[in-house]
């Protein structure tokens, strides 16, 4: 790798460090708050965070000041999730409990006993 690729790289992981340290927040981060996390200056960090604005992936509540994920990210998010059947897998579970706490139940003199 090139020392000019390197150097985009590390921009590319810096950015990202910006993204990924909004959604451990649900309130969302200020910017203040996002540059402790990352460990960059604020300066840097209102860089990338307005190209991560400007592409969708983080937005700004302006009363606020507090950045969440944004429209970019959510999409993001949503597409790894499709990639697991999670209904599918519910769905076995629930039939699994179902049939235990049917089978807990015992027919005691006409009537049924929870166990």
């Amino acid at each position: 790798m090139s020392e000019e690729t390197g150097r985009r790289s590390k921009t590319l992981v810096r950015g990202l460090s910006n993204l990924n340290a909004c959604p451990s927040s649900r309130s969302g981060l200020t910017l203040v708050e996002l540059a402790d996390t990352t460990d960059f200056a604020p300066s840097t960090v209102h860089r990338f965070l307005a190209i991560l604005e400007a592409q969708a992936f983080l937005s700004i509540d302006h009363e606020t000041g507090r950045w969440r994920i944004g429209v970019s990210g959510f999409r993001i998010g949503n597409a790894f999730l499709r990639l697991f059947d999670y209904v599918a897998q519910l769905r076995l579970r629930m039939i699994e409990q179902a049939r235990l706490s049917i089978s807990q139940f015992s027919r005691v003199a006409k009537r049924f006993l929870c166990l």
